[in-house]
């Protein structure tokens, strides 16, 4: 499952929005957990603040070069 909020939709309910589905999705789906993962390309986004939100805790961190 994938979903991207566009920076104009961006602090006005549409991350949560799309949260609330997604668990909705996987709860119907009997799942007993969900992950997220924010790829920041070219910025940071408030996307950590609505994983929080819902109760996400970080469990592991990613690095990554370009070579």
């Amino acid at each position: 499952l994938f979903f991207y909020v566009d920076e104009e939709a961006r602090s006005r309910g549409a991350g949560s929005l799309l949260m609330e589905e997604a668990m909705v999705w996987a709860k119907g789906r009997e799942a007993n957990s969900m992950s997220m993962v924010a790829i920041n390309i070219n910025a940071p986004t408030n996307a950590n603040e609505v994983f929080l939100k819902y109760g996400f805790r970080e469990f592991e961190t990613t690095y990554r070069v370009n070579l």
